[in-house]
């Protein structure tokens, strides 16, 4: 009996153990950009990536133009903070037009921006 009582408490410990090292092992924040669209250009062979960085404790949350150079390198165009999301684009020869939008606000607002990108 005493050794049931022994065993029992050991489980007990292990199970409150992990249930304790998953509570404590999360992320609070997600800090993983999404690839918002991407733009497949005709005369170069470079992609241009729209992506939307999230917020965390040090940084607002921000949208980012990416020149993409190969799959695991790219160049920051621009950063655009307190935007969320993107509306209208439109390419103008090397120049892009983009809407952002900005949702989180209480009054939530649309600025255009244009963005040379050199080939």
């Amino acid at each position: 009996m005493k050794n049931f009582k022994k065993m029992l408490l050991i489980a007990v410990l292990i199970l409150l153990a992990i249930a304790v090292y998953i509570a404590a092992d999360f992320e609070l924040f997600d800090n993983a950009p999404l690839e918002l669209t991407r733009f497949k250009r005709v005369n170069s062979k470079n992609d241009v990536a729209v992506c939307y960085i999230p917020s965390n404790a040090t940084q607002q949350e921000y949208i980012q133009v990416r020149k993409i150079i190969s799959n695991n390198s790219f160049v920051i165009i621009k950063s655009f903070e307190r935007y969320q999301s993107i509306g209208q684009h439109k390419w103008s020869g090397d120049t892009l037009q983009i809407v952002l939008l900005d949702t989180a606000s209480y009054k939530p607002r649309k600025d255009t921006a244009s963005l040379v990108i050199d080939n």
